[in-house]
């Protein structure tokens, strides 16, 4: 790698759509503003794009404490260009995973392999007993793994989205 990189110069008006211009199957561009002087003091952000599909999957123990969830596994594609990381943070907004499975974004499979009714998997998600979650939430994150690459990572928790988003401390 050369040092110091070659930049490339952009209009700020493209600024807040601006996707990867690198090819392959995933990408993430760093885009940072810069003041006329040079100095890098306003914005930044992370572009995320790729011509391939990201493939989530999870059982769904992992967010409900329902019965049999843990024989659950739901599965959903995310097309790379939807994934929006919020300005100056390296983390997407809250999404709900009830509304995810409402709206049959995700398929549910059973320990075999086969899928099931999404209207069981919903039934027993909201009619459990009382101490039952009934509502989760999700967010991407990019992180920097293990090997020291940039990742993008799926976070979960037992929530549901407007509890999170009114939570300071949830929303970095």
């Amino acid at each position: 790698m050369e040092w110091p990189p070659e930049w490339s110069i952009f209009p700020a008006e493209d600024f807040n759509t601006a996707s990867p211009r690198i090819g392959g199957l995933y990408a993430a561009e760093l885009l940072a503003q810069i003041r006329p002087n040079g100095r890098i003091l306003d914005h930044w952000r992370i572009s995320i794009g790729g011509t391939s599909f990201f493939q989530a999957e999870f059982k769904l123990n992992k967010v409900f404490n329902f019965s049999n969830a843990d024989k659950i596994l739901a599965k959903a594609q995310f097309l790379p260009r939807d994934i929006e990381i919020r300005r100056n943070m390296t983390t997407s907004a809250w999404f709900s995973l009830n509304k995810l499975l409402e709206a049959r974004d995700a398929a549910v499979l059973n320990s075999e392999g086969e899928e099931l009714p999404m209207d069981q998997v919903l039934t027993a998600i909201s009619e459990g007993p009382a101490s039952t979650v009934r509502d989760a939430s999700f967010r991407w994150a990019v992180v920097i793994g293990a090997d020291g690459s940039l990742q993008l990572d799926l976070q979960s928790l037992p929530a549901s989205t407007d509890t999170l988003n009114s939570k300071p401390a949830f929303l970095g």
